[in-house]
């Protein structure tokens, strides 16, 4: 097993004290979270489910292939973003998941 001395090398992102001193709204972005959906196959007792106004009146409530792109060139319209986490309930019951990381892959 590889040693590991810095979360860095496996993709962890940390905040760095100079940034955390330096940032501005013109900073680059380093991170982003997407919740893709509400749903989850899991009963974790610490859930609390997720807020009624993150997808509003919507019947299903899971963001579509498309919206997630838009959000993911947005972020990347300047440069590219070091990571990205998908988040929800559980983002592998998303139906596009495949497709939602190749595409993120391509852009980061």
């Amino acid at each position: 097993m590889k040693n590991i001395n810095n979360l860095k090398d496996i993709g962890f992102y940390t905040l760095s004290n100079d940034r955390a001193e330096n940032i501005s709204e013109k900073s680059q972005m380093k991170r982003g979270e997407i919740i893709l959906l509400e749903y989850c196959n899991f009963k974790c007792p610490y859930c609390r489910g997720l807020k009624d106004e993150i997808y509003g009146n919507r019947i299903s409530k899971r963001l579509s292939f498309i919206e997630v792109k838009n959000i993911i060139d947005i972020w990347c319209e300047e440069s590219p973003i070091e990571n990205i986490r998908f988040s929800g309930g559980e983002p592998t019951l998303h139906t596009d998941i495949v497709e939602i990381v190749k595409y993120a892959k391509e852009k980061v």
